[in-house]
This record gives structure tokens, sequence and C-alpha cells, in this order.
């Protein structure tokens, strides 16, 4: 009999034993077998859903006003500017050889890239940006080199990773924390308080993180480009900078590789534009992006206290109903 998975829950009866294993430990095909499940009648079913709709029901409603209130760091450079990004264009375009470098890819050479680099310029004569290329902003002499690592391959650290950052507002959901010996050996940079961490990975390019305080002196993957600030206000500007459309355009124009795309070092340093709100546009820029950010990180507060509530009040009915 198929049933919603929110009312199936999974009793382990005593008789049930994990075998010992050295390597991974888990159930095997026998074992899963012998669990037992309990299928409530219709009416049980009905009264625990009824039970838990107005938490699962604030749960969506916090959930979608999350990731709209989230969204808002995509237009948020032209919105402070006052100045639209011009329309990309998708037609056929044709590129005199002599004007190639060692990039013959569309998105590299395309009229839009060009397009955007001209919009720059004119919030530049404006006088609305500091404009500067990615090797400007770029922490320096954070990677472990061999000498380090060695000196340094027992002690503890916490690592992140690219797919432990949340892409909505890039809180650092998960990490490892092992000797550095024992991490992945992509864990090769050292991360400061207010670093923001800009992904390199194409299909990750949201993934932009500031580093909280706890994670000061850690590792993050060298799959990361570290931008090093002097404040949280500083970091929250970085970053609004890079969740906005005007960057994760660019970074997907310059980007390369097929297999596994990703913005190069070389790219980031020479090829990226990187706009700096300047006066009271940079003033502008910065409230706005904390206000998106503290209210985004709270709508997804309730989300989660919600989906909790919803949980425990799941479990309590089922147990007693059993």
């Amino acid at each position: 009999m198929w049933l919603p998975i929110s009312t199936v829950f999974l009793l382990y009866p005593n008789s049930c034993v994990m075998e010992d294993r050295a390597g991974q430990s888990g159930l095997s095909t026998v074992e899963i077998k012998s669990v037992l499940i309990p299928i409530f009648d219709e009416k049980t079913q009905n009264d625990i859903m009824e039970q838990t709709k107005s938490h699962r029901t604030n749960a969506y409603s916090y959930e979608k006003a999350y990731f709209e209130k989230a969204s808002n760091f995509y237009n948020l450079f032209e919105t402070v500017l006052e100045e639209n990004l011009p329309q990309e264009n998708m037609r056929t375009f044709f590129c005199d050889p002599k004007n190639l470098g060692d990039r013959i890819d569309c998105p590299y050479n395309s009229p839009d890239r060009q397009r955007l680099q001209v919009y720059l310029k004119k919030l530049e004569n404006e006088g609305k940006i500091n404009l500067v290329k990615g090797k400007k902003i770029l922490a320096k002499n954070r990677k472990i080199n061999q000498d380090t690592f060695q000196r340094r391959k027992l002690e503890l650290f916490k690592y992140v990773d690219i797919n432990k950052v949340n892409k909505e507002i890039g809180n650092i959901d998960d990490f490892q924390e092992k000797l550095l010996l024992n991490l992945p050996t992509r864990a090769r940079q050292f991360i400061k308080e207010n670093d923001v961490l800009v992904p390199s990975p194409i299909f990750s390019k949201k993934s932009v993180a500031i580093v909280p305080k706890e994670f000061d002196g850690q590792i993050c993957s060298t799959g990361f480009q570290i931008i090093e600030t002097t404040s949280l206000e500083e970091a929250i500007v970085y970053f609004g900078i890079f969740k906005s459309s005007i960057m994760q355009k660019q970074m997907y124009y310059i980007h390369s590789g097929s297999a596994q795309p990703n913005v190069s070092s070389r790219d980031f340093k020479e090829n990226l534009l990187v706009p700096i709100p300047k006066g009271k546009w940079r003033d502008k820029f910065f409230t706005q992006a904390k206000n998106i950010l503290e209210d985004a990180k709270g709508l997804r507060k309730n989300y989660l206290a919600e989906l909790q509530k919803s949980k425990e009040t799941f479990e309590k009915l089922v147990y007693y109903y059993l």
C-alpha cells in the first residue's frame, strides 16, 4: 500500500541487531527487511496530518519568503546604482580572427561580455564605482605549501568545502574537522574571519560565503578564491557584489573547461572586473545587502523551526497511536 512518506515511522525491533563492521557501518539487506513499519488506518493518518498541518503550512510560507528575499541579491547592484545591465543578445556573432587571443570560446568572446565591460566603464566614469581587477582584492599567502603541511599535518582543523555552503545566504552549513593529514588534498588554503569565499566551479558560483569567527585560522578548499577584507561591513559589500548579476554573468563569460568548467585563478585575477560602489552608492549598497542578508537568515531560521515543530508533533502522535 502506497503511503506519503510523512506517515511512515520506522520501528527497529530488539531482534534487529546491526553487525559490527570494520569499514563502513550500516544495515545489511537482511536487516533492512526485518524492520517493522506500522501502517495506521486512514482516519489515524488523517488525524496525524491534520495536527501537523499548521506547522508545515507555516514552514512552506517561510521557505517561499526566504528564497524570494535571498533572490534580491541578484538585482541589487543594478537597483542601487540605478543603471540596468545591457540586455543579452542571443544572436549569432562574428569574431575577427585578429581580435582573438588564446581564448576562442564563445562566452569569452561574446559581444555581451564586451557590453558589460562598457557598462562598467560608464559607471566608473560617472564616479559611482571603483573598477578593479580580481587580483587586486585576492588574499595573499594563504596556500598551504609542502613545508607548512609537514609542519602542521598533525594539527586539528575545520575544513570548508564548496558543497557545504548555503547558496542563498552563504552560511557554512556543515564541515569536516580532522587532522590536516586526513583532510582531502584540496584542503590547502587558510582562511580568516570576514574573508569572502568565491567558488571557482561555474555550477557552484552562487555559493559565496563570509567566513564567521569560529572558522578564523581554519581551512577551505582550493576551489575557492579568497577575498581578504578588513571588516564585516566590507565583507558584506563584497558578498553582495559577487551574488549580484553583474559578477555572476562575468564569471560565466570568463569560465573555461568542459568536464569541470570553472573560473581559473588566472582569469579571476586578470579578466574579472570587480565594481566596488563608492561614496553614497557604497553606503546604500551595504545597507541594502545587510538588510537582505539579515531578513533572509531570519526567515530561514523560522522555516527550520517550524519544520522541527512539525517533526516533533508527528513523532509524538505516532508514539501515541502505536
